[in-house]
């Protein structure tokens, strides 16, 4: 479902057309809640970085390198015998844990500081697969969602939620609230396994 839809269908919901600003900005929010609701596979985006040389580690700034970047899910070396496939993983790692128990500085790794990711190899590469979560975009103009198309009444029951709460039906708004957050569970159920059974 698109986004005018979406806005068209809270306003019959609450049956206020006169919260027009409201509803975009609780379409927005219920939007993000959705797919942060878990780590969903249709969130899950793989992207191939390439440098310009081979390298033992680099430092990539998440917001240029990532796109509406949420989560990081692997992080893995690519065709390091120059096969075509991909290699081993690097492991992430917290940035106050860079040194092993002998002293050493750990290999194999990943770990964000701040706006940044950091990693480390044990050997030169070219190229890494990276496969982290992604957020949908929820402007207007570009609104792009994978559980509007497949389950749009979830957001759609959390922004009118949000709405009847503003207007103080609270208990309206609990109820629609907890049918959204129902439907949310069964797509979350519905996206444990790959393949239909």
């Amino acid at each position: 479902m698109d986004f005018p839809d979406m806005v068209n269908a809270v306003v019959k919901r609450t049956r206020r057309p006169d919260k027009g600003d409201e509803i975009v900005i609780a379409l927005q929010e219920a939007t993000l809640f959705a797919h942060r609701f878990d780590f969903f596979r249709q969130d899950l985006r793989e992207v191939p970085i390439q440098y310009a040389t081979p390298v033992f580690s680099a430092q990539l700034v998440i917001a240029s390198s990532f796109k509406r970047f949420r989560k990081f899910s692997y992080w893995r070396k690519y065709d390091p015998e120059g096969k075509g496939v991909p290699g081993d993983y690097l492991k992430p790692c917290e940035p106050d844990k860079l040194i092993d128990s002998y002293g050493q500085a750990k290999q194999d790794i990943y770990y964000v500081a701040g706006r940044v990711v950091n990693w480390l190899s044990s050997t030169e590469d070219l190229i890494h697969l990276v496969g982290y979560y992604a957020n949908p975009d929820i402007n207007v103009n570009a609104f792009d969602s994978w559980l509007a198309d497949s389950q749009p009444f979830a957001i759609i029951n959390y922004a009118a939620a949000k709405i009847f709460k503003s207007i103080g039906q609270l208990d309206i708004a609990k109820t629609t609230m907890d049918e959204a957050v129902a439907l949310l569970k069964d797509i979350q159920i519905n996206e444990v396994e790959a393949e239909a059974r």
